[in-house]
């Protein structure tokens, strides 16, 4: 879903902003239980992200960042290693 976010071309944007829309809940509900499972958020908060950029949410941007940044403090400091990290490129 991130490659049709950052597509130049504009059919396959607005697919991504439909398709966001339509999973954004599920994609939510997926990035708390990989936080709470302290597993990599990486691609699941990049779409996210990417889909609250595409429509100009900064507010909900802003809660998402909140949500897991507060998460994130919250790990022991063995859970932000590099070769574990929630956000490596791991999943």
């Amino acid at each position: 879903m991130f490659k049709l976010q950052t597509s130049k071309k504009p059919e396959e944007r607005q697919l991504a902003r439909i398709l966001g829309e339509q999973e954004y809940a599920n994609l939510g509900t997926a990035l708390r239980f990989a936080l709470d499972q302290q597993a990599s958020i990486r691609h699941l908060n990049r779409v996210l992200s990417g889909h609250l950029d595409l429509l100009r949410e900064h507010c909900r941007g802003r809660e998402l960042g909140e949500l897991v940044l507060e998460k994130i403090e919250q790990l022991p400091p063995a859970a932000l290693q590099a070769d574990t990290a929630l956000i490596s490129s791991a999943s």
